[in-house]
């Protein structure tokens, strides 16, 4: 007798669910994983440190153009006003991102270590949402 004819259907089905059960496993194993590397990323303040690392060497190469290029007052493409205006935003904006997910972090600590005032949940609500809030 020919082998593929002893093959019932439900045999097949088995096989295909076992393949399908395993590849979801393997899928699952994946996002886990992945959700692993994005909460150690998160729980670290990784994002945090970088921005403010980076607004560092901004405000660094900053003074070096300022030094280097301290007698030449024009550039040939770009003035050097803009360079320094473009840098400082950058840096401002790395501070500021770095500053807010702190505060945002601060907060849910704060509430957690035990029951606090809803004003005090305003109060932070309002520091992170810029300087009026933060005085």
């Amino acid at each position: 007798m020919d082998a593929n004819l002893l093959r019932t259907p439900s045999a097949e089905h088995t096989t295909e669910s076992d393949d399908q059960i395993s590849t979801s496993s393997d899928s699952i194993q994946k996002m886990k994983r992945t959700r692993s590397i994005e909460t150690w990323i998160s729980d670290r303040f990784v994002w945090e440190t970088l921005a403010i690392s980076a607004s560092v060497n901004l405000v660094v190469a900053i003074l070096i153009i300022l030094m280097r290029f301290e007698s030449q007052p024009t550039w040939k493409y770009v003035s050097l006003n803009s360079l320094i205006s473009w840098l400082s935003t950058f840096s401002k904006a790395c501070l500021l991102f770095a500053v807010s997910e702190t505060l945002g972090q601060l907060k849910w600590v704060r509430f957690a270590s035990k029951s606090r005032p809803i004003q005090d949940l305003r109060t932070f609500d309002a520091a992170s949402r810029g300087h009026y809030g933060s005085a």
